[in-house]
C-alpha cells in the first residue's frame, strides 16, 4: 500500500526537527511493538521518557472512486536513462489522518516539546514523498495542515507508564495525498527514413494536390 510512503517521510521529517539524542521517536509502523522496541533499544531497561509516538488513523478516505483521466491516463514524461521509457503516472486522492503524540515525565518539557511542533508544522509544512515504483523515485509534494485544537491528555486514567507523566496530543492532516500507480512503456524512436524511388514507363511529374477547404 502506498500510504507508508507518507509515513516514512513524516518520521524522517521530524527526525531532522529532534536533536535530543534521548528522545524515542516512533513511527506508524511500529506502534504494535512499540514496548517491544523501545527494550530492545534500552537493553531491556526500565522505559524511559521522553518519547514522542507518530500514527495514523488506520482508515483512510479515497477522494474519488470513479475513473478519470487522473486515475488511468495522467501525466507522462521522458524517463531521464536514454529516453527509452514513458513514464506514465497515474493518481487517486486521498486523505491521511494522523496524531503526534508527545509524552514527557515533566510538565515544562513537554510543553517546550509541543510548542517546537506547533512552529515547525505552521512554518514548515511541505512534505516531500519519494514514489520508488520501478524504481522511478518520483517526488511528489504535500502539505502538513495541522489542526487547531491541541489536546493535553495528562489527566487521562488509561496510562502507558506508571508514575506521573504529560502526554500532549497534536493531530494534523496530509494535504494533496495521492496513491500513485507508475507503468512503464517502451518508447519506439524513428530516427532515419530511406526513401527509394522507382521509375516506370509511365511519365512522372510532381503535382500538388490541393486541400479542399470547408
Amino acid at each position: 500500500m502506498g500510504v507508508r510512503f507518507y509515513d516514512q517521510a513524516l518520521l524522517e521529517k521530524f527526525q531532522k526537527w529532534v536533536k535530543d539524542p534521548n528522545m524515542t521517536i516512533l513511527g506508524p509502523s511500529d506502534i504494535n511493538r512499540t514496548f517491544q522496541i523501545i527494550a530492545d533499544k534500552k537493553k531491556d531497561k526500565e522505559v524511559r521518557l521522553p518519547l514522542i509516538i507518530l500514527s495514523r488513523n488506520p482508515s483512510f478516505m479515497v477522494g474519488n472512486i470513479s475513473k478519470q483521466p487522473l486515475t488511468h491516463n495522467a501525466y507522462r514524461y521522458m524517463d531521464s536513462g536514454g529516453g527509452e521509457r514513458t513514464v506514465q503516472i497515474n493518481a487517486v486522492p486521498i486523505t491521511l489522518n494522523y496524531q503526534l503524540d508527545i509524552i514527557s515525565k515533566y510538565y515544562e518539557e513537554a510543553d517546550e516539546y509541543v510548542r517546537n511542533f506547533i512552529f515547525n508544522l505552521i512554518n514548515y509544512p511541505k512534505l516531500s514523498v519519494t514514489i520508488p515504483y520501478n524504481d522511478i523515485n518520483y517526488i511528489h509534494n504535500s502539505s502538513i495542515s495541522m489542526n487547531p485544537e491541541i489536546t493535553d491528555n495528562s489527566d487521562n486514567s488509561q496510562r502507558l507508564f506508571q508514575g506521573q507523566f504529560s502526554d500532549w496530543t497534536i493531530k494534523f492532516d496530509i494535504d494533496n495525498a495521492y496513491l500513485f500507480s507508475v507503468p512503464i512503456t517502451r518508447t519506439w524512436e524513428i530516427t532515419e527514413i530511406e526513401l527509394d524511388v522507382k521509375e516506370t514507363d509511365t511519365e512522372y511529374s510532381k503535382s500538388v494536390i490541393p486541400i479542399e477547404k470547408e
